[in-house]
């Protein structure tokens, strides 16, 4: 099913003096259980685009189909596709208001009307693959936590409504070292164990080639990349003319490569490093 964005264009005040528009004829498609970075800069229309996936917003022209629902059609299930599509925007961590864990990751779950069995189950699930198990902490205050495990909390409340897509706006946006590597872990596992599509929202390029296997790009409401990180990043003047940096390895791969080392695929130290080790290989 997956989703499928075909001619999309919003503009917000439409047929108004204060007509803007913020996307213009975008036609793509995600597939099921892929992890999809959309990057740009401020103003791109990255956050208009991913609230039409769960009907946040409409188009004003063109479709957008999300496991098989569309969501500018008239009399479209929006309230049941926004139990599959889970949107969680930058630091959901200031949204947490419970007295404890547990509560906090339960209270989607009863609201839309799970029995106390699942939500039980899947309060519990949640919490483990978010790396915050239960027993140990399912009883703390949610803002006794450090701020990455904050940040997996409110994650977990989402997780808990069993998602299929899972939409995640700068998700490691003000975390330490330690906090974006446990998120990294979490989203590795959630892709493993539930094969969630996650589509990732940033213009941190490391992120982007640390955990995303597609890239679509947008530059003044206009879709100008949709491909691979590695594609993507051998051309590191397309950033550039988009306003985006290059990833922290680019200087670094730029140099080897200079140096003949066959390193111009490398997205990640590891990948560098076995790179230069295999060129390296039977030398004096």
């Amino acid at each position: 099913m997956g989703i499928q964005v075909e001619a999309l264009t919003h503009i917000y005040a439409a047929g108004t003096p204060l007509a803007k528009t913020a996307l213009a004829d975008l036609s793509f498609s995600i597939e099921d259980g892929s992890c999809v970075a959309i990057i740009g800069v401020t103003g791109s229309g990255k956050s208009t685009l991913v609230q039409h996936f769960n009907g946040l917003l409409r188009p004003t022209s063109g479709r957008v189909v999300v496991n098989s629902v569309d969501v500018g059609a008239k009399g479209a299930d929006l309230t049941k596709l926004r139990r599959k599509v889970g949107l969680v925007f930058q630091s959901p961590e200031t949204q947490l208001f419970a007295r404890t864990l547990t509560e906090e990751v339960a209270f989607g779950p009863r609201q839309i009307g799970m029995s106390a069995a699942k939500v039980a189950r899947v309060v519990e699930e949640a919490l483990r693959l978010v790396g915050l198990p239960q027993a140990e902490f399912g009883a703390r205050d949610p803002f006794s936590l450090s701020g990455g495990q904050m940040r997996r909390a409110a994650l977990a409340g989402v997780l808990a409504m069993e998602p299929d897509v899972l939409i995640l706006d700068e998700p490691t946006a003000g975390l330490d070292g330690e906090g974006r590597a446990g998120l990294h872990r979490f989203l590795g596992r959630l892709r493993a164990e539930r094969q969630t599509t996650i589509l990732l929202v940033s213009h941190d390029m490391g992120e982007v080639a640390a955990l995303a296997g597609h890239v679509l790009a947008l530059h003044a409401g206009r879709l100008v990349f949709d491909g691979s990180p590695r594609e993507l990043f051998r051309q590191p003047h397309l950033l550039a003319t988009w306003g985006l940096d290059a990833p922290p390895l680019s200087q670094l791969r730029a140099m080897l490569a200079q140096r003949g080392l066959p390193v111009a695929d490398a997205l990640s130290l590891d990948e560098l490093t076995q790179a230069i080790l295999a060129s390296t290989a039977g030398s004096p």
